[in-house]
């Protein structure tokens, strides 16, 4: 998107400054100041909103695929809430001990994601892919001459 939003498509230039900067926070920074000055240049009320929509969501979903990225997976035992009794073991993904601001201070992890919470994540980010090669290839149609729109995507379920 930055390097459509740049109008540098032809080349790589722009994938690599972007690629550049290693932080989410850097990048996502990048692509809201370029889509600024894009939408200033080329208005379009519907391309702006789908970015502006785009772009929640990625900042909504970014830190639970942060971590997905940075947790480890290891053996789980539940305890039920009141009991002394363990539930039979099995695995989770939760942060790793070194990930203090994702633990207690009795080192607890503030999540443990099953295959079940991995699935709904999997399905939403494959889903939420959608949406910017959609809003970039309009871009590009448009850039070339052509202001034939691709087909809106399906919007992942989670604003």
């Amino acid at each position: 998107m930055f390097a459509y939003f740049i109008g540098n498509f032809k080349t790589r230039t722009g994938r690599r400054a972007y690629n550049a900067v290693r932080s989410f926070e850097g990048r996502s920074e990048m692509l809201r100041a370029a889509s600024e000055t894009y939408f200033h240049e080329s208005p379009n009320a519907e391309r702006q909103q789908d970015f502006k929509k785009i772009f929640k969501l990625a900042k909504g979903f970014a830190p639970r695929r942060n971590d997905i990225a940075h947790g480890i997976v290891g053996a789980f035992l539940g305890f039920p809430h009141g009991s002394s009794a363990t539930l039979p073991m099995t695995y989770g993904l939760y942060p790793s001990l070194a990930a203090y601001k994702d633990r207690d201070h009795e080192e607890a992890p503030e999540y443990c994601y099953t295959s079940v919470e991995l699935a709904y994540f999997t399905d939403a980010f494959w889903r939420l892919q959608a949406a910017p090669y959609t809003l970039a290839a309009n871009i590009l149609l448009k850039a070339v001459g052509r202001d034939a729109l691709l087909p809106k995507p399906l919007w992942p379920d989670h604003e």
